[in-house]
């Protein structure tokens, strides 16, 4: 959560204060919104960039966002039964038109924009609408996968190959050069 980036970020800023040489991170976490992630990511890759040696380590669970920070360090360590992966980006919304017009309920929506009640749950998507979510989707992903190929010196094709949203363990991660 932001609760947790600000923490997380307060720490690396006192590691760049102090100088730290090394810093070990411990990620344990089933992922987060993009935007924190990358922030924390960015902020590892300023730390290796000053001459801070950085090496994270997975947890039970390491997906999504938890990959997303972690491939910032230098190197990864995780157990052989780690779950980890989980690379892509998801956006979801609720359509329960059919309920509430079952039930009577009707929304009257007023809007200074186009696409400002874009997700609403009282309707479905119109084709404009879907593509341009799939756009903002598609440009987050190329970010993820962009940062997991630089991180692991993979060529993106590579990481496309694996980064369809499934998981691995540690060892299967491994393997693949995650």
């Amino acid at each position: 959560s932001g609760s947790t980036r600000k923490h997380v970020l307060k720490a690396l800023r006192q590691v760049e204060e102090r100088e730290f040489p090394a810093l070990l991170v411990r990620i344990d976490s089933p992922g987060g919104t993009v935007g924190d992630s990358q922030e924390i990511h960015k902020a590892l890759l300023r730390l290796r960039e000053k001459g801070c040696h950085v090496v994270a380590s997975f947890g039970n669970i390491s997906a999504s966002g938890g990959v997303y920070v972690g491939v910032a360090a230098e190197k990864i360590v995780a157990n052989p039964g780690t779950i980890t992966g989980s690379i892509g980006v998801i956006l979801r919304g609720n359509n329960l038109s059919k309920l509430l017009e079952r039930i009577g309920i009707r929304f009257e929506t007023v809007k200074s924009g186009t696409y400002k009640d874009i997700l609403s749950p009282d309707r479905a998507l119109t084709d404009e609408e879907r593509a341009l979510l799939q756009s903002l989707i598609d440009s987050s992903y190329s970010q993820f996968v962009n940062a997991v190929s630089e991180g692991r010196q993979l060529d993106p094709q590579t990481v496309r190959e694996f980064a369809d949203g499934r998981v691995f363990t540690g060892a299967q991660a491994k393997e693949i050069g995650l």
